[in-house]
C-alpha cells in the first residue's frame, strides 16, 4: 500500500454499532440501494463482476475495488494473530488510534479525545492498547 507511505495518525472514532454514523456505511448503503433497485427491476446480480458493473453504472461517484483472498491473507501475515489476547471490554471503545511515531501501538479509548492524539490521553480513560513491539512477534493487549 505505497499510498499509505504518508499517513501519519488513524483515528477513527464510532457510535453505537449499526447507527451508520461513518462515511463507509453511507457508501455501504449507498451500493446496497443500487443492488436491491437493479434487482428490484428484473436484474440478476449472481457474481460480484455483475455488481460491480451495476454499481458502476449507477453509482458514478462511487469507486469499488476487489480484495483477492491472497491480498487478505498477506495482511493477516502482518499480525501474529496466534499470539494476540483478546481485547476485555470491546463494546466501551469508542476511539482506536493510531500514530506513526509509535508504529507498532494501537490505542483503544472509551471516548473519543482530539486533543490528545499522541496515543496517551489525560482526559479519558484507556480501554487497552495493542503493542506489537519492535518485531511483531510479541504482539500483547494491555
Amino acid at each position: 500500500m505505497q499510498y499509505m507511505n504518508n499517513l501519519k495518525l488513524v483515528t477513527w472514532n464510532f457510535s453505537e454499532a449499526g447507527h451508520g454514523k461513518g462515511a463507509a456505511d453511507g457508501v455501504g448503503g449507498t451500493v446496497k440501494r443500487v443492488a436491491d433497485a437493479a434487482v428490484a427491476k428484473g436484474k440478476d446480480i449472481d457474481n460480484i463482476k455483475d455488481f460491480m458493473t451495476i454499481v458502476a453504472q449507477s453509482a458514478e461517484k462511487v469507486k469499488l475495488e476487489i480484495v483477492n483472498e491472497s491480498e487478505i491473507f498477506e495482511k493477516d501475515l502482518l499480525i501474529p494473530l496466534d499470539k494476540l489476547k483478546p481485547l476485555k471490554g470491546t463494546n466501551k471503545v469508542h476511539q482506536v488510534l493510531w500514530k506513526k511515531d509509535y508504529p507498532n501501538l494501537v490505542v483503544f479509548r472509551e471516548v473519543s479525545c482530539f486533543i490528545c492524539l499522541s496515543g496517551y490521553c489525560h482526559h479519558v480513560k484507556l480501554v487497552g492498547e495493542l503493542n506489537y513491539g519492535e518485531t511483531c512477534e510479541e504482539a500483547v493487549i494491555n
